[in-house]
């Protein structure tokens, strides 16, 4: 622990190397000794599926190994860190092809991927062949397993579900009507919620859950209709909401569910996988019934106290794709700092068992954009606290607007 707990420091020094304008010069103290090239992979969706995240998590690593390898040549180590990123495009069958691609290309740690049931679709080939994911977006309580080689930078489905349950409550909802697409890490977020809610004395309804890139609802939404209007008969509009875990798909829900006045006359709440989506705000229809609905849907949020760390990288990254990343894309930046510091710690040495152990500490003493790193017995983000986004339209434009946080 005393070796890694120093490197807590190392962010600093990145950001001020970053931040005075590193020039190829900088490294030439390290160009006469031979370097030691260290790949490490990123299972990213860019074109398929909540693409925004992917693409965010994408520039914060590009940002990170930037930063990384100008502090490995400030302090004359010859490790240097190569980025192999691959597009997975949400899809299981994909992400383990590249998965086994990385592996024979001598990867023994990914970033990524994004969802849980990519996760859960590699886990068992990680386990089996020494390679260390750490999934930026993963929640799935599924998938907290002591022991594992499976590692999440970001809060499981308990937290969140909780989160939101609380939400709901205070804003007086006293009866949900509850949807998911059928995937892992969305079942999750709605069985935590519902149990959560539930707790808190509220009344919830499942209605048919839906398979994951449904694009035609028209059998669904009827259900949810009836849902609807039975629990409004006995609660009223003020104290009835729909609660929706789900991805892109969302976007045709509500573009279809237009047709059903009562379904927009109550309240509905999202989920992770939709929060800061790019795609809805191009959908007039869609990001209307949003507006008209509140929608509030959450995000592992940023620790104001670190503001002064992950504004910059906030910008830059804002400056390279056109949106800003949320706490799960930036969370990637600081995987990328630990897997890294791992190396160093390890004097660059790729033997499993040390580097796992290694990386274990080195999370649970780092500090960085996303505030403290700690881990859980199960590998997942120990702490986390939520913000609350809002799609209104302003100036004639949708977006998306920060309304509120909690822990």
């Amino acid at each position: 622990m005393g070796k890694s707990a120093r490197f807590i420091s190392v962010f600093f020094v990145a950001c001020t190397l970053l931040f005075s304008g590193c020039s190829d010069d900088d490294t030439s103290p390290s160009e006469s000794v031979e370097t030691k090239e260290i790949k490490v992979g990123a299972m990213f969706s860019l074109t398929g599926d909540w693409s925004s995240l992917g693409k965010a998590s994408q520039s914060a690593l590009n940002i990170a190994v930037e930063n990384i390898n100008s502090y490995f040549a400030s302090i004359s180590s010859n490790i240097r860190i190569k980025l192999v990123i691959e597009d997975t495009k949400l899809d299981t069958t994909i992400a383990l092809e590249k998965i086994k691609s990385l592996a024979a290309a001598g990867v023994r740690f990914i970033i990524g991927p994004q969802s849980s049931k990519e996760v859960a679709a590699i886990r068992g080939y990680a386990n089996q062949n020494n390679i260390i994911v750490i999934s930026q977006g993963s929640t799935a309580g599924t998938l907290a397993i002591p022991a594992d080689n499976i590692f999440r930078f970001c809060p499981s489905d308990s937290l969140e579900g909780a989160a939101m349950a609380r939400l709901m409550f205070n804003e007086g909802m006293r009866s949900i009507i509850s949807i998911s697409s059928m995937d892992a890490g969305n079942l999750g977020l709605q069985k935590a919620a519902e149990i959560s809610f539930k707790s808190l004395g509220g009344f919830v309804t499942t209605s048919s859950n839906y398979n994951a890139g449904l694009t035609d609802f028209s059998s669904l939404l009827p259900v949810i209709n009836s849902s609807v209007q039975l629990q409004i008969s006995s609660f009223g509009k003020n104290e009835v909401g729909v609660y929706i875990a789900g991805f892109d798909e969302v976007i045709e829900l509500f573009k279809q569910a237009l047709s059903y006045p009562d379904l927009y006359s109550v309240k509905w709440y999202g989920s992770d996988g939709m929060v800061l989506n790019e795609k809805i705000l191009s959908d007039t229809a869609a990001s209307r019934f949003a507006e008209m609905t509140k929608y509030p849907c959450p995000t592992y949020g940023l620790d104001l106290s670190t503001k002064y760390k992950w504004e910059p990288i906030v910008t830059m990254i804002n400056n390279e794709i056109g949106f800003q990343p949320d706490a799960f894309g930036l969370s990637t930046y600081d995987a990328l700092w630990v897997v890294a510091l791992s190396y160093l710690s390890n004097n660059g040495s790729d033997n499993f068992a040390n580097l796992k152990k290694i990386f274990v500490q080195t999370a649970d003493s780092y500090y960085g954009l996303t505030g403290a790193t700690v881990l859980n017995n199960a590998g997942d983000r120990k702490f986390g606290f939520y913000d609350y986004w809002e799609i209104k339209k302003q100036n004639g434009v949708y977006n998306w607007v920060l309304t509120g946080n909690s822990n």
